[in-house]
């Protein structure tokens, strides 16, 4: 824990600064990303969940070493992660290390440029980065984390609303991981589907239509869609997914739900007393929760709905910064930032870092 408490303490000086306009608060961001790379890029293997060990690496030894580029690009379903992974390897002659600095790079970098065009306050969206599993996630879930870090890139154009440029995007990141070719969802969502304001019955609605998922999943939907995902599996021939369906897998992911519905409720609260512009960040970073969390009821049954929401509820980090600003008197936001800051900061000490098995932090000399 020491370690992430250093962590913490340094990423708290670096943006202090950081909702200043201008060079500090471009400072601010360089210096965190560099931080953030230092702890993925240095780290030993064994850190996180286990999956770098235990599937990618043997993976790599058993399958995608022996294989040209134009085979593996034949043999998987997402070919990009494995091509990327083989010339890096190759040319940094088997450093591993250099190859997750590489998956992380893919990720942060993009991330930060986003949190530092687009956040109302980059402090309170970087806490959130690291203790709401987003930053444990990145230490295990490479090609999922690369295929979200791709999509941070559409965020322009879905606000400027050119589906080109933006499926283009999403396809990259589908050549990472699949999964990512459910963001195309976000288009017609955002751009399509028009409120002509957010009052109260609007944001009442779509409170209501989350908890009657909800529940109609703890209720109902459990059989239904373990039944589904197990046909899928075998039609398929995915077996590997057979673990999302494990009761237990299942019901540790349920506390998700739980913080991104929070957050979904806070912003709801807020946003319902005042005027949000159709496109506007706000109106964007919403929505997009809106259909996390969405996906988010279906995981206290299949544990893979998290993977699915994963690119929806990344946002969650900009939207609560958003929310914030939508209380009328600087000492009241200045007091729920600090608020939302200490329970961020108390969460991962707490939970987030063994969540994701991060403790003890070892460096790849160790």
């Amino acid at each position: 824990m020491t370690f992430y408490m250093l962590l913490c303490i340094i990423l708290l000086i670096f943006l202090l600064p950081s909702k200043q306009k201008g060079v500090w608060r471009k400072v601010s961001i360089i210096l965190t990303t560099i931080t953030l790379l230092a702890v993925y890029g240095l780290r030993n293997v064994n850190v996180g969940i286990g999956d770098v060990v235990n599937v990618y690496l043997p993976e790599y030894n058993r399958v995608v070493m022996k294989l040209n580029y134009f085979q593996i690009l034949n043999k998987f379903k997402d070919p990009a992660f494995y091509v990327m992974t083989k010339f890096i390897i190759n040319i940094s002659n088997n450093n591993v290390n250099f190859w997750l600095f590489v998956c992380a790079s893919l990720y942060v970098i993009p991330l930060m440029k986003l949190i530092y065009k687009e956040s109302l306050n980059p402090l309170i969206s970087v806490f959130m980065f690291l203790a709401f599993d987003f930053f444990g996630t990145a230490f295990s879930g490479l090609r999922h984390c690369i295929a979200c870090g791709i999509l941070f890139f559409s965020f322009k154009y879905l606000k400027e609303k050119k589906f080109i440029p933006f499926l283009i995007i999403v396809l990259i990141a589908s050549c990472f991981h699949i999964t990512a070719l459910l963001f195309l969802l976000a288009y017609p969502v955002i751009n399509i589907i028009k409120w002509k304001e957010y009052n109260k019955s609007n944001v009442l609605m779509l409170n209501v239509i989350v908890l009657c998922l909800f529940v109609f999943n703890k209720m109902m939907g459990s059989y239904i869609l373990k039944s589904i995902f197990d046909i899928v599996i075998n039609v398929f021939n995915l077996s590997r997914f057979s673990i999302y369906t494990a009761e237990n897998y299942s019901s540790l992911n349920s506390n998700l739900f739980i913080i991104h519905y929070a957050f979904f409720l806070f912003s709801s609260l807020l946003y319902k007393n005042n005027v949000i512009k159709q496109n506007s960040n706000e109106d964007i970073f919403y929505k997009l929760q809106f259909i996390g969390v969405i996906l988010l009821t279906f995981i206290g049954t299949l544990g893979e709905f998290y993977r699915l929401s994963y690119f929806f509820i990344s946002y969650s980090i900009f939207l609560i910064p958003s929310a914030i600003n939508m209380f009328r008197y600087s000492n009241t936001r200045k007091a729920v930032s600090l608020l939302i800051l200490a329970m961020c900061f108390l969460y991962f000490l707490f939970f987030g870092i063994y969540n994701n098995v991060l403790v003890p932090y070892r460096f790849f000399w160790r």
